[in-house]
């Protein structure tokens, strides 16, 4: 699928099925990708009780969202970006359901019944057999559903390109709400087609399974299923130019930092803030080599695939592998 934009970050979440055929659940079960984390339910009484007394809605939104104490009666808010990365280290976040997949004949509550009562902002996915498409379609138009598959040959294969599809859409429906906030260089960089391309074919290619923005050029940190951290590493022109700037105006900078600003060839990152705070006299450690990507505008860009490259605690960092193992 072809996206329009970025999540500011994205990891796997939960997925709650509800079927009252066990035999189904079963064969479902075994049809998954075992790499999806799944919650089964074979009565629509007990996910409707899961929704209501055990589910709870957390999101990275609140992490990177701060109040000004001085105007709350306003509801002032200020968006930190550099604060979603601490996701990383909520161990219960891939226990986060983000779809919600119900058959659609069930004794008691049908699955669209499910569906209503099914909280925000859950993506809901309808199955249905051949003579309840009208039904699918007039739920579908009426925004009560997301998606809506037939109970067919090839099923399974369809639910597993759906599921990792909407997984996605889940986070760039969270994203949605911040991203009037964000700097126009921020906004402009995440929804360029070009860079939208590159950025889901990298994470495809380094079997990336986590992303987290971490500044307003459009940096990220990704991880993969063991945890192990990498870094992209972007800038534009005009950011280009202003690196270049203020290394001109220190003391004691290194030519070959110069030089590789000013031929642009060189790409600085800064993860944390005390590397943003660092005198451009030792921005040597901070500068890879940058390949060119031209959309809009021009980004230099640079993949680090390297753990020890910059200051991350790992040993706090649960892995999706670990809680793939622990859950199955």
């Amino acid at each position: 699928m072809q996206w329009l934009k970025i999540s500011l970050c994205y990891y796997p979440t939960t997925i709650i099925v509800v079927d009252d055929e066990q035999k189904f659940l079963d064969e479902l079960k075994l049809g998954l990708d075992d790499r999806f984390a799944c919650k089964f339910y074979d009565k629509p009484e007990k996910v409707i009780e899961y929704f209501n007394n055990d589910y709870q809605f957390i999101s990275f939104i609140n992490s990177c969202l701060l109040s000004d104490n001085d105007q709350l009666d306003h509801g002032s808010q200020d968006l930190d970006l550099r604060l979603i990365r601490n996701e990383v280290y909520r161990k219960n976040r891939f226990s986060q359901p983000s779809v919600f997949m119900t058959d659609y004949v069930m004794p008691g509550k049908n699955g669209l019944v499910c569906c209503q009562l099914t909280p925000f902002p859950l993506i809901k996915i309808l199955l249905t057999g051949q003579a309840d498409n009208n039904v699918a379609v007039e739920a579908f138009n009426k925004g009560i559903i997301d998606k809506f598959i037939q109970k067919s040959a090839g099923f399974i294969e369809v639910v597993n390109t759906v599921i990792r599809e909407l997984q996605i859409k889940y986070f760039i429906n969270l994203s949605d709400k911040l991203y009037d906030m964000l700097p126009n260089s921020t906004k402009k960089c995440l929804t360029d087609p070009v860079f939208v391309d590159f950025f889901y074919a990298l994470c495809e290619e380094k079997k990336i399974v986590e992303y987290y923005l971490t500044d307003e050029s459009g940096s990220f940190l990704m991880l993969d299923i063991t945890g192990k951290p990498s870094w992209l590493a972007i800038a534009n022109d005009e950011q280009m130019e202003s690196y270049y700037e203020i290394a001109h105006g220190h003391k004691d900078v290194p030519p070959l930092v110069m030089s590789g600003l000013k031929t642009k060839q060189m790409v600085p990152y800064f993860y944390t803030d005390d590397d943003l705070d660092t005198s451009a006299a030792e921005w040597e450690r901070y500068l890879h080599p940058a390949k060119q990507l031209v959309g809009k505008e021009i980004y230099y860009y640079a993949y680090i695939d390297d753990p020890d490259a910059y200051e991350i605690d790992r040993q706090n960092i649960f892995s999706y592998q670990q809680f793939l193992q622990a859950v199955k």
